[in-house]
């Protein structure tokens, strides 16, 4: 009952324990960013051959959620092509679902697959470095 007590003070629960809790927009925004906090890049065994590219053109009203999509992309080990253009070469297409839709950007994010990239080699040593463990 304390711990009731003490997320219906701190605007997590609503309700009543004997009528049934609810749980609030503040606490299911809580849970989302702790859900994007817990996701990482898990590197395949052996490369698939394809780049995942992830563009993005977020308005300055969402500055905010800009710079920490690409605070995050970066932490997974995602490389700048351009200003706006990442780089990856591992799956990663239901991760990006997830966290735009945390940060409420996904109509601003592009994300595709090509078999085809010029400087292919350049990117195959940048991620040797970042991932060993990865055949490319």
């Amino acid at each position: 009952r304390r711990i009731v007590y003490y997320m219906k003070d701190r605007g997590y629960l609503a309700g009543e324990y004997e009528f049934g809790l609810q749980i609030t927009d503040k606490a299911k925004d809580i849970l989302k960013k702790r859900e994007i906090e817990l996701l990482t890049i898990t590197p395949q065994k052996v490369w698939d051959k394809k780049w995942r590219i992830i563009c993005y053109d977020i308005p300055v009203s969402h500055s905010a959620a800009r710079r920490a999509l690409q605070e995050k992309l970066r932490s997974y080990g995602y490389f700048h092509l351009q200003g706006s253009v990442l780089i990856t070469p591992f799956p990663c297409l239901d991760d990006i679902k997830t966290i735009t839709a945390a940060y409420d950007v996904a109509d601003y994010v592009t994300y595709f697959e090509a078999i085809n990239l010029m400087n292919e080699k350049v990117m195959i040593r940048r991620f040797q470095k970042r991932f060993p463990q990865t055949k490319f």
